[in-house]
């Protein structure tokens, strides 16, 4: 495996996505992140749905 590789690679995601969240906020929108492993539960992804549309999301 190619360690440097895999690894400016994840970095180079991070900071991608992490200015995609910015001009998004700026925008005016609220983005809610959700990574596959949250997805797992079903019932606490749909708690936490709930939570972020009722605080306003989207």
């Amino acid at each position: 495996m190619n360690v440097a590789f895999w690894n400016e690679k994840i970095d180079k995601n991070i900071d991608r996505d992490k200015k995609s969240l910015k001009e998004l906020r700026r925008l005016g929108w609220k983005p809610l992140v959700i990574w596959e492993c949250q997805t797992k539960s079903p019932e606490s992804l749909r708690k936490r749905l709930i939570r972020y549309f009722k605080q306003g999301g989207a």
